[in-house]
């Protein structure tokens, strides 16, 4: 399956090579029929993208790389082939970036009565012409993170005609961009990503108590924007429905779970909490969250209602597998039964020196309750923010808290292996598509 009515000279104009990935003229091969090891077959990288060329002169397998790729530059007809594994291009996109907001209707917003808005973000393949720029994250002039080069309200790719999907969930206080940089890295890699910013919970709007106590409402955000967004704007009918994938970053990393099939049950959250005298504690945000809960019962028919459905099933079962980033004490109210129930494979990937959420308390006691998760720790001097987008000189400056690394802890490097774990780990979970 090669590609076929190129010109007789094609390496002189590798510079533009984007231009010659289309849906009308690409197609592919396994990767298990590709012998990378034969001598006529030269891979080469353009800027963001992977090719392999080898020459169809018959003279080619007598003759070195370096002479098959002068051949190949002067005489010879070189055809590109683009491979995939499953369903991933691994020829690397041009990330796309939209943003936009939803509303659940089935749900009321925490201090108002109209429905619960669904900031969203997404990442995805785009059109290879698309312009590039440099975007950060934060008010202007007060940005602290980096997210990169992506190419805004681009088209989305058409090399085919669906793409898998991750959902993601932030940490606590955080936004959808906090996990900007796994978003754009699987967008490259032929991915769509989708987050929602958890109303009450999140930086792109006013803190609220509600938000970081109600953590189960995160679960159904994520389940909502899916349908959504499959039906509504530019990635509607883009979307690969049979393959959706999760993953989430501390709260974030709970509330996938519960995607997955574990259930909260409050109870057990609050005898964890007087068995390690953690109790009446809380996130920096709210570091005495807990005296905010008699008021809201009294005043609050939202909260009432979302304190009385906090042990109810989130469970969605488009979701075929889970990556889970440094999972936040919140995971000990899982009911031990609904953990070990949970079918979809499961990775973590913690910090060893994550004080936020230490891994011997949750990551450990998740494996423990399932041992069918994977488990992967980083070095002992990772942290719970590693996991962070990386930080510009004046988050570095503002809040080193969570802008900062110690010594040694490549915060880049951390994020191309774990983005690289998560690309294995949803292929591997990938089901193709007749």
């Amino acid at each position: 399956m090669f590609l076929a009515g190129w010109p007789d000279v094609i390496v002189p104009a590798y510079p533009y090579l984007p231009s010659l990935f289309s849906a009308d003229c690409v197609e592919s091969v396994p990767r298990e029929s590709i012998e990378i090891g034969r001598n006529d077959c030269l891979p080469l990288e353009f800027g963001r993208y992977t090719a392999f060329f080898w020459a169809t002169s018959p003279i080619s397998s007598h003759l070195s790389r370096m002479r098959i790729f002068l051949v190949s530059y002067y005489l010879c007809i070189c055809r590109i082939v683009l491979f995939r594994h499953q369903i991933g291009w691994v020829v690397m996109f041009r990330p796309g970036y939209i943003e936009g907001v939803a509303t659940d209707p089935k749900r009321r917003a925490w201090r108002y009565s109209s429905p619960r808005p669904l900031p969203w973000a997404a990442w995805y393949p785009s059109a290879h012409s698309s312009a590039m720029v440099d975007k950060l994250i934060g008010p202007p002039g007060e940005e602290l993170f980096r997210m990169g080069l992506v190419a805004e309200n681009a088209d989305v790719s058409t090399a085919q005609d669906h793409w898998p999907v991750v959902l993601l969930s932030h940490g606590t206080g955080g936004s959808v961009e906090g996990l900007s940089w796994l978003g754009t890295y699987l967008a490259t890699k032929g991915f769509i990503s989708i987050g929602v910013s958890h109303h009450g919970n999140t930086i792109v709007e006013p803190y609220l108590p509600e938000g970081f106590i109600c953590w189960w409402e995160r679960a159904r955000d994520l389940t909502v924007i899916l349908s959504f967004l499959n039906n509504v704007g530019p990635l509607s009918n883009r979307l690969d429905m049979g393959n959706v994938f999760a993953s989430g970053h501390s709260l974030g990393a709970y509330t996938v779970l519960l995607l997955a099939g574990a259930i909260t049950n409050l109870q057990l959250f609050d005898d964890w909490l007087i068995a390690e005298g953690k109790e009446g504690g809380g996130p920096r945000e709210f570091p005495n969250i807990g005296s905010y809960i008699p008021e809201l019962n009294a005043q609050s028919q939202q909260f009432r209602h979302s304190m009385a459905r906090h042990a109810q099933s989130y469970h969605d079962p488009r979701i075929k597998a889970v990556l889970t980033l440094a999972p936040a004490p919140p995971v000990r109210s899982f009911e031990p039964e609904s953990v070990a129930l949970i079918k979809a494979p499961t990775v973590m990937i913690v910090g060893q020196n994550d004080t936020e959420a230490p891994h011997k308390e949750c990551a450990f006691w998740l494996k423990e309750k399932n041992p069918s998760f994977q488990l992967e720790l980083l070095g002992r001097d990772v942290g719970h923010y590693v996991f962070l987008p990386e930080a510009t000189a004046t988050g570095r400056a503002t809040d080193p808290t969570i802008c900062s690394d110690p010594v040694g802890v490549d915060r880049h490097s951390i994020h191309r292996s774990a983005g690289e774990v998560a690309e294995r780990h949803f292929r591997s979970a990938t089901v193709l598509r007749t």
